[in-house]
């Protein structure tokens, strides 16, 4: 490899280390102001439980939390809808990682019934464009 392709690979390099810094920046502010804050701990436990059982992976768990704390702390909830938030992140976070959604997103809802399934949508594109559908583009906090 030449010194000019070794240069042009950095000169690059440093074009996709700017773009990323620039994409980071755009997301949307963490302010830990959430009005559901005491309601967090129980959450958590519940996805945990949730990727224990349907044997999900650690991207998809981490995943589903980021977009429930994000979205929860730019949004006031009531305590009834905060399971319909945390079973809609976890959903997305399965699709996003493009899980076998198949068998496990009817598993998610099947134990709780209490939404229907236009609640469900309606809560997740909710969700999606708070995101502006921004779910996976790499920043440098990915590597």
């Amino acid at each position: 490899m030449s010194v000019n392709q070794l240069t042009q690979e950095f000169e690059y390099a440093d074009e996709c280390l700017q773009h990323l810094l620039d994409t980071e920046q755009k997301r949307p502010d963490f302010h830990l102001k959430s009005p559901q804050l005491d309601a967090r701990p129980d959450l958590m436990q519940r996805i945990q439980v949730l990727c224990l059982c349907l044997k999900l992976s650690t991207r998809v768990k981490y995943l589903s939390i980021y977009i429930m704390d994000f979205f929860m702390d730019n949004h006031v909830i009531c305590e009834d809808k905060l399971e319909l938030v945390l079973m809609c992140s976890l959903s997305i976070a399965v699709k996003v990682e493009e899980c076998d959604r198949t068998v496990k997103y009817s598993q998610m809802f099947s134990e709780t019934n209490q939404y229907s399934s236009e609640e469900v949508l309606e809560m997740e594109e909710l969700i999606i464009n708070h995101f502006e559908w921004q779910f996976l583009t790499p920043t440098p906090a990915t590597y």
